[in-house]
């Protein structure tokens, strides 16, 4: 990726690594041939596994962040322990009215083959006595959610009620509510992709 961002309220760049990766390190440059390396200064570098961007409750694991002054073609290298495996990377300065400027990003990390789990999915169901309740981005990253709570058999998702994501053991636990939906886990799945 090169070239300057445009100047919007926070900055910021986002890749996506097309698949489930534990990444090791991050490298970010600054500008090469022009002189706008100073617009790489004070840019924090994370790693998620929800693409959302720009919502709040995203969970942003940061990996690092560059000096305030940054010169011209400087790398910044960056070591990323995320506990789990990620799909998008992030780069990103929290500044309004200002530029971001990368002329590249390298990413080194191992491809990760999960199982998945199939889910059935009910429309205007929810779980009614949840063991857990979370805000969070998307329905796949609830999926994630219940996939790392074990024993999480079952999980309902709304997109705008707060908080969003019920998570339960009990599969059987349900309510008719409009806009929710619940997913839950069908036997002899775990060799098989999520399909949320």
């Amino acid at each position: 990726m090169a070239g300057i961002l445009p100047s919007i309220q926070n900055p910021y760049w986002h890749g996506d690594l097309q698949g489930l990766y534990t990444v090791h390190n991050i490298s970010v440059s600054s500008d090469l041939s022009n002189d706008f390396g100073h617009y790489l200064g004070g840019a924090y570098v994370g790693v998620s596994t929800d693409d959302s961007i720009g919502c709040p409750g995203v969970d942003i694991f940061i990996c690092g962040q560059c000096p305030q002054v940054v010169g011209q073609g400087e790398t910044f290298t960056f070591t990323c322990s995320h506990p789990r495996p990620v799909r998008f990377v992030k780069v990103w300065r929290h500044v309004t009215d200002d530029y971001m400027d990368i002329s590249e990003i390298e990413v080194e990390g191992t491809p990760t083959n999960q199982n998945g789990t199939k889910y059935t999915k009910v429309f205007n169901s929810m779980i009614s006595t949840p063991m857990t309740s979370l805000t969070v981005a998307s329905a796949t990253d609830c999926g994630l959610r219940c996939h790392w709570s074990q024993p999480c058999l079952s999980f309902s998702y709304h997109p705008t009620a707060a908080p969003n994501c019920l998570l339960t053991t009990n599969p059987g636990d349900a309510a008719t509510a409009v806009g929710w939906t619940k997913y839950t886990i069908e036997k002899c799945s775990s060799n098989v992709t999520c399909q949320f």
